[in-house]
């Protein structure tokens, strides 16, 4: 990766010339590598009281101020986001963005954090309906780019509901785990726990005709699967049935043989590969885009925090940002395409037991605003460097908007493994 400007001429010169009082409003400072963690273990969501020195204060706060964080009326607000009733809204933005604030509050403790989650999901409790009379709630896939008009109105968009349901689960067991703290989360965490249950999963079973086991629905691109992957995780620590964490641990296996070496880092297909022989070839072997692939940081980094994904695969999932997609050959378009560095490559895929050619996507390159509204962000603790914890903090002082930016810087002040 290039590296930021002036980053290591700050080292030694740790920012605390900023009062508490100007925490709201100061300017977040760089990070260097002299500011992180060596906590060991990754907090669980849980509400407590944590000692924060002035520098993590002032990040918080840069958090809490982000406009789409802070604000309930602008267009990609959370709370307003989240009245819509539109499935692609809690799949993609929020999913991305409620995954931030739940990081955050695994290192911080602050309150306010699960406060914003609780009325967020509030928002989305409150547009569940039964739509189309199958006696089970749901949000729809409504009109938004041109995709899949075919499934406009209805709750059929099956990669959608993998990827909403999927942070739906993992805000449900934050309020699960704070029930202590206010009786409504635990009254929240039993509410979407049932929904998942009885409407999502059950409406899904009676659709494919599958009575029991899992998975009931899949989308083998590596987005939605990373997804679904932590939807069974959470619904273990829900439910304690055992058949989601065997459904989990099939699934991360999966996952693993998905990502290919690379000298440290991993590269990967856009479809999940034990399925390119038997589904959808036209994809063919290429490397996932850099938005997808942003899409997928955020819920392998969930699973890492929670102990589910292992050091090394994390560790070669932010080498694979830092060397692969943090290419900055351009000011504003500071990524590769792809996860491959828009490079074709020869590599050895398992499962076939060959090698194969893997194509760049083709796909243009990310920008500014590509990286700071996606998971990469959350990858800062496994990178040892100090780099994508850096390279975080200076894109968000230069595009702000999105939580998820400030969360994963953080996440590296907090916690590094």
């Amino acid at each position: 990766m290039k590296r930021v400007p002036s980053i290591y001429a700050l080292l030694g010169a740790l920012i605390v010339a900023f009062s508490l009082s100007a925490c709201t409003t100061a300017q977040p400072p760089a990070v260097t590598n002299t500011t992180l963690s060596t906590q060991s273990a990754a907090p669980e969501m849980r509400v407590r009281s944590v000692s924060l020195d002035t520098e993590t204060q002032i990040w918080l706060a840069a958090l809490k101020n982000t406009p789409n964080y802070a604000s309930t009326t602008g267009t990609y607000s959370l709370e307003r986001l989240a009245g819509g009733g539109r499935v692609q809204d809690l799949s993609r933005h929020l999913n991305l963005q409620l995954t931030g604030v739940l990081s955050a509050l695994r290192v911080t403790g602050d309150r306010a954090l699960l406060e914003k989650v609780y009325t967020v999901m509030q928002r989305e409790r409150g547009t569940l309906r039964d739509t189309n009379g199958d006696g089970y709630l749901n949000w729809r896939y409504l009109p938004a780019n041109g995709q899949n008009p075919e499934l406009y109105g209805t709750d059929l968009h099956v990669m959608e509901e993998i990827m909403a349901h999927s942070v739906v689960a993992q805000a449900a067991y934050a309020f699960k785990l704070n029930a202590g703290v206010d009786p409504k989360y635990g009254a929240a965490a039993s509410f979407w726990t049932g929904y998942l249950v009885n409407h999502y999963e059950a409406k899904w079973r009676k659709r494919t005709g599958r009575k029991a086991g899992y998975p009931i629905i899949e989308k083998p691109l590596f987005h939605p699967y990373a997804n679904n992957t932590r939807y069974h995780h959470y619904l273990y620590k829900l439910t304690g049935d055992l058949a989601y964490k065997s459904e989990r641990d099939r699934q991360v296996g999966v996952i693993k043989r998905h990502l290919l070496p690379d000298n440290g880092a991993y590269v990967w297909t856009h479809l999940v590969n034990e399925y390119l022989h038997s589904r959808n070839r036209k994809m063919g072997w290429s490397y996932q885009p850099v938005g997808y692939a942003g899409e997928a940081m955020a819920p392998l980094a969930d699973l890492g925090l929670e102990g589910v994904l292992d050091e090394s695969t994390m560790r070669g999932l932010a080498k694979t940002l830092s060397v692969k997609l943090l290419d900055e050959k351009d000011r504003s378009q500071i990524m590769a395409g792809d996860v491959g560095g828009s490079r074709a490559a020869s590599y050895f895929i398992p499962f076939l037991n060959t090698r194969m050619t893997l194509k760049s996507s083709g796909y243009p390159r990310g920008y500014i605003g590509t990286y700071v509204s996606r998971g990469y962000a959350l990858l800062a603790p496994w990178d040892g460097t100090g780099e994508v914890a850096a390279d975080s903090a200076s894109y968000y002082r230069s595009s702000g908007g999105w939580p998820i930016a400030p969360a994963g810087v953080l996440l590296a002040r907090r916690f590094q493994p």
